[in-house]
Order: structure tokens, then sequence, then C-alpha cells
């Protein structure tokens, strides 16, 4: 009894129709089965010799040299005087602009959850451990915003950063840090800090999951 075409294996119809070797012609295997947009290699070897005839391929040395050459260009367009004013800039930008840098606008680590803060603000939380902490604050009337306007410093390496901490309790003056990973930079950064810095990682938050976690931390001015 005859196949038919609908009961063809992948490979019974891959080897109805086989892939050509861009370079040297010969029927690709259908463990080699792979392609490069529209070029078909059967090893790398045709593949390498394939680029250099049609002036696709670079070698080692060729690379380096461009490298090099890209490596200058860009030292003399980005010198430390450049990188400095950039910097300077940055940083005016960011002190008269706090809003569009605090942690509500940084992107790209955690998912951004839309939230209503003690004082009907529409604002967002990232991730889910700072969701915690909202609902818990709400949960104990705990007057809390993530809206915050003042642009915090600090000294690093002779450089000086700005600091967003997650959290603000207007009315107990102090402020929240929510984190996972701790850093000695982050620990520089909380000793300078200001005012009463409350600081949640991982141990805080399995005991507020568990209602196990203790307001004493929130209690006094």
């Amino acid at each position: 009894m005859a196949t038919t075409k609908t009961s063809l294996t992948i490979r019974q119809k891959y080897e109805l129709n086989p892939l050509k070797c861009s370079e040297c012609f010969l029927l690709i295997p259908y463990k080699k089965r792979k392609k490069q947009g529209k070029l078909k290699f059967c090893n790398n070897n045709c593949s390498m010799i394939y680029y250099q005839k049609h002036g696709k391929y670079y070698s080692i040395e060729t690379k380096r040299k461009m490298a090099i050459a890209c490596s200058k260009a860009q030292a003399k367009v980005w010198d430390s005087d450049k990188k400095k004013k950039h910097s300077d800039i940055m940083k005016m930008v960011v002190k008269n602009n706090p809003s569009a840098y605090s942690t509500n606008n940084v992107c790209g680590r955690v998912k951004p959850i839309k939230i209503i803060d003690s004082y009907g603000n529409e604002t967002k939380c990232l991730g889910n451990w700072e969701l915690i902490v909202s609902e818990f604050l709400t949960k104990n009337d705990i007057k809390w915003t993530n809206k915050i306007s003042e642009v915090f410093e600090y000294n690093w390496n002779n450089t000086i950063h700005r600091y967003f901490p997650d959290f603000k309790l207007p009315e107990l003056n102090k402020y929240i840090e929510v984190k996972g990973f701790e850093r000695e930079r982050d620990r520089e950064k909380w000793k300078q800090f200001p005012y009463d810095l409350i600081v949640l990682k991982l141990k805080e938050i399995k005991e507020i999951k568990n209602n196990t976690f203790s307001l004493e931390k929130f209690k006094g001015s």
C-alpha cells in the first residue's frame, strides 16, 4: 500500500525535497538541516568558504584591527570631559524632574502593577513584593505613597548619586525600601539617608505574607 502524502513524517517530507548546500551544492542530511536566512550549508567549512568568496567574512586579524579602530573613534567622540558634562546634565535633569526618574519609572526589571495610594493617587508598584507591602500598609491603616518628590543624594566612590526610596510614610516621617539583593553600595546609600528608613527584605516579606510581621518598626516618629 502506497504511503499517502498526508501520512508522511517530517523526515520523509524532507527527504523528498532536501536542502542543498549553498557552497558545494551537495544534499544536506536530515540531521544537519540548518538555515541561515536563505542560505544553507552542510558544514561550517562550507559556510566560511562561501562568506570569504562573497566578501562577507572577516579574518580574526581583520576583526581585531576593526575593533581597535572603532575603540579609538569612540574614545575621541566620548572622552572623559564629555562624559562628565553629560553626567552633570543628567543630574540636573533628575533634580529638576524627580517624578520622571523615581522608582515608578524604572522599566525592564519587573512588571509595574497599577494601584491607588492612601491619598487617592493612581500610581504603580514594581513587582509583587512592593504590592504586598502596599497592601500591608493599607490593611494596618498606615498612610503611604510612592509618589516621592524629594531628591535624595548619596556619595559612592567619590561621586554623587540620586536615590529614590520605594515608599514614603508621611504621617510617620519614615521611608521604606523593599530590597531583594543587598550590596555594599546599598548599605552605604542607606547609611547616608537623612530620614528613618525601614528596609524590608525577603525575611520581612515572608513574615508579612504569613501575618507574623511586627508593626514595631512603624511605631513612633
